[in-house]
């Protein structure tokens, strides 16, 4: 199969929980993942986005006791997130930073997206404080943002 554009990211993807099940397992070396977005009535041609890792945020619904395994939610669906307590930013299971509606941000590699929830794999973590509450309602906007970037609707003239 063959594609008009296709983009490996080094970076984490930005994406939403709905997205997760889309994604599809990718042959390239070093780029584990791709999400395919199909031509519309603004972009007539297939972009295909290779990475290996994600930026995912949202509020924690649950946590384990011992803090390893968070579920969040970003709006669009559950994310569960494993493996948190060996991630730069644990701050310990007991932590009130942890507590049920604390808004964060978690870099992690996918590991199940097909399950439900999407299951990921936790590399780094982020607690966005409530001081910051802009955060959680921007977060949509800034996925579709690359996303349209990506897709080249979005250019810069310079």
């Amino acid at each position: 199969m063959t594609f008009d554009v296709v983009v490996s990211q080094e970076a984490p993807l930005k994406i939403l929980a709905k997205d997760l099940r889309t994604l599809a397992v990718n042959q390239a070396k070093g780029f584990p993942w791709r999400i395919k977005f199909a031509p519309d009535n603004l972009i007539r041609r297939t972009v295909v986005v290779e990475f290996s890792q994600v930026w995912l945020q949202g509020s924690i619904k649950s946590c384990s006791g011992d803090g390893d395994v968070l579920t969040i939610n970003d709006g669009s669906g559950d994310i569960r997130v494993t493996k948190c307590s060996r991630a730069p930013g644990f701050q310990g299971p007991q932590s009130l930073s942890l507590s049920s509606g604390s808004y964060w941000a978690i870099h992690a590699c996918v590991k199940l997206p097909f399950k439900s929830p999407p299951e990921v794999e936790a590399v780094k973590l982020m607690q966005i404080l409530e001081t910051r509450s802009e955060a959680k309602s921007m977060w949509p906007l800034e996925v579709q943002e690359l996303t349209d970037l990506l897709r080249g609707k979005v250019t810069f003239n310079m």
